[in-house]
């Protein structure tokens, strides 16, 4: 699909916009709760909602306002790790401009080049080897130490604060186990062995990013694998997510794989989505627009949720079925709302005093995004995708807490809608909800998507 510059009444407008905001919600507070974060994530969820009716089509204006926009977000990580973040901000602010405007194609290359330089600064400048503030980096790479010393990375218990005290505002520090599945301690082990689990991140980006170029590249048009290259080097959450060594990206990029090799690479493809299942429960809301409409997508579930269960068998016996549950899943039901998260909860206690809202209230709000995401037979692949970045937000949104590495999850799902505009859904994946009647299928318009050439 080619870009048009003079369309706006578009649903990549508001997708985009629904990024840089909820982007600015994230930085502004790194994540935690504030009442004008939790006003911008409110919007991205109107905005969003836009976007899933709006007509197809993209605009190229919108799309480089965007790239700027997220490239200019990248200035508050000087409040967050300091002044000298903001010499790479800036560069890349200045070439993604110039990439954008440019239109010599050497000039264009050398821009995206520049761009790209001073995304891999911002990630470098800020590193400290081995080491870092946050229990979330001790978590993973005390688990990879267990692995590869051949122990049970359930075994041990490392110092955590997660318990906060609604009068003070301070936090408990107790010990807790290893709290994600057993891929993240596999996955990182090789980080591990040269010294940090962090590279793994780097890893995991750099084929994320590959992912979300992978599908623009499906569309034949040059010019937006080009916008999808400086939408991932601006793409501001990416520093944040590094150096605190948080794992949904694990998450992202192993499902992006999914995505990607499914058409062409089918075995590839479902040792991907087992190695996702096998990460952190939020999976889940990434797959559900899929599992909903593609027959295909949920024999693939099926087949990989059997291939995950088996490579977290030897991780459930060493540690016991129970306490092994209760380590990735239920221990979040033992822990009290947390009031610093960037969440409907903390709004309502900070600005009404009102305790929070009752866990049938999210799962509720949660169900009616899904009904009106899903509702309607998707268009493309960047309808699913745009799908799941809303239910996500606003299950993050009523949750009992989630931060800026939650919300992670549906910010760059927007990249990989922009990236995936107009990219009709191959045959093989089989559209249409086999739990319908057929004659209301037909009523429903369900024919299937236009076959691409992939």
């Amino acid at each position: 699909m080619t870009l048009r510059a003079s369309t706006w009444a578009v649903r990549d407008v508001p997708r985009l916009l629904a990024l840089v905001t909820l982007c600015l919600a994230l930085l502004h507070d790194f994540g935690d709760y504030s009442p004008l974060a939790t006003g911008l994530a409110l919007l991205a969820v109107v905005l969003l909602a836009v976007s899933l009716r709006a007509p197809r089509g993209a605009s190229a204006a919108a799309t480089a306002a965007a790239i700027v926009g997220c490239a200019l977000l990248q200035l508050w990580y000087v409040r967050w790790y300091g002044w000298y973040e903001a010499i790479p901000a800036t560069v890349l602010t200045t070439a993604a401009a110039v990439a954008c405007r440019a239109q010599a194609r050497a000039l264009r290359l050398g821009a995206t080049t520049a761009a790209g330089a001073a995304s891999a600064a911002l990630v470098a400048l800020p590193w400290r080897w081995g080491r870092s503030g946050i229990d979330a980096f001790d978590f993973v790479q005390g688990a990879a130490d267990e692995v590869l010393h051949g122990h049970n990375p359930y075994s041990p218990t490392w110092p955590t604060y997660v318990v906060f005290h609604r009068e003070s505002g301070l936090s408990t520090p107790i010990d807790s186990h290893f709290d994600y599945q057993p891929a993240v301690a596999l996955l990182a082990a090789p980080g591990r062995l040269v010294g940090d689990v962090r590279l793994v991140s780097v890893v995991l980006f750099v084929a994320l990013f590959a992912a979300a170029a992978a599908l623009a590249a499906r569309s034949g048009d040059s010019a937006r694998v080009r916008t999808v290259v400086l939408l991932c080097a601006a793409f501001p959450l990416t520093t944040a997510m590094v150096i605190s060594s948080w794992v949904d990206v694990y998450v992202l990029a192993t499902f992006a794989g999914w995505l990607v090799l499914r058409d062409r690479h089918g075995a590839l493809a479902v040792a991907a989505l087992a190695i996702c299942l096998a990460t952190k429960p939020t999976f889940a809301v990434l797959l559900l627009p899929y599992a909903v409409w593609s027959g295909r997508a949920r024999r693939d579930l099926g087949v990989a949720a059997l291939a995950a269960l088996l490579l977290m068998l030897p991780f459930v016996v060493a540690t016991g079925p129970a306490q092994f549950v209760h380590d990735v899943i239920g221990v979040d039901f033992d822990y009290p709302t947390r009031l610093d998260a960037l969440t409907l909860n903390s709004y309502l206690y900070y600005s009404f005093g009102i305790d929070g809202l009752p866990a049938w209230a999210g799962i509720a709000a949660s169900a009616a995004a899904a009904v009106f995401a899903l509702r309607r037979r998707p268009r493309d692949h960047a309808d699913l995708l745009a799908a799941a970045a809303l239910v996500a937000l606003v299950a993050f949104l009523t949750a009992k807490w989630a931060y800026l590495n939650y919300y992670f999850l549906p910010a760059f799902l927007l990249v990989m809608a922009h990236s995936a505009e107009g990219l009709p859904v191959a045959a093989a994946w089989r559209i249409g909800l086999p739990v319908l009647p057929t004659r209301l299928r037909a009523a429903r318009g369900a024919a299937p998507l236009p076959v691409t050439g992939a």
